[in-house]
């Protein structure tokens, strides 16, 4: 799977880069998280490569399974921006 999301200044930090809690949004958000009823993340691991500056493109490619989520973020030109792993739980009441 694979999503574009243009960085915008609101989601930069002082510094004018991604701000760093936005990344969690953008995957799950990317990647449906919220369509399949009550989650929970039980585990995140962000690695960071190089920051993304306002209106740059996030390249997101992504893989799914029923409990986990892999991402890369990437530059247009392709370097690494980050790679993540989001591993899930349903919400059991």
């Amino acid at each position: 799977r694979q999503e574009i999301h243009p960085v915008r200044y609101s989601e930069c930090d002082r510094n004018g880069h991604y701000s760093s809690p936005n990344y969690i949004d953008l995957i799950c958000d990317s990647f449906g998280f919220w369509k399949t009823g009550a989650r929970l993340i039980r585990k995140l691991s962000i690695d960071y490569h190089s920051e993304f500056l306002p209106e740059e493109n996030v390249e997101l490619l992504g893989i799914e399974t029923e409990n986990r989520i892999a991402v890369r973020g990437q530059h247009a030109d392709g370097r690494g921006g980050f790679s993540a792993v989001l591993h899930t739980a349903e919400l059991v009441s």
